[in-house]
């Protein structure tokens, strides 16, 4: 479900190897960002949580669907995949975000 790297970040080798990683984890930390980077698409303010996944790896993503003041370190998350136009050249992406777990 996670994008592919092409090479390690703390050797740089290119000797990887695919793993499966869970969609859901635990909110390991958050922030609430108030001053976004310049054309930012989105509203503001925002929260990105760090989530760490079962498989060990945490992964940073907008946190969706829940009120700041509901926020709680250690909530349960999942994934949420959600499609982005691009006008500037014509092109649709996925961005990975968290949602409280159902």
């Amino acid at each position: 479900m996670f994008g592919f790297a092409t090479f390690c970040q703390s050797c740089t080798s290119n000797d990887l190897e695919s793993i499966q990683l869970d969609k859901r984890g635990t909110l390991y930390s958050y922030t609430v960002v108030r001053v976004p980077p310049r054309e930012w698409p989105g509203r503001v303010p925002y929260t990105l949580g760090e989530v760490e996944l079962p498989e060990g790896p945490h992964v940073l993503a907008e946190v969706i669907e829940c009120a700041y003041s509901d926020i709680k370190i250690g909530m349960q998350m999942d994934l949420a995949i959600e499609l982005v136009s691009i006008p500037e050249n014509n092109r649709v992406i996925s961005v990975y975000k968290w949602k409280p777990s159902s």
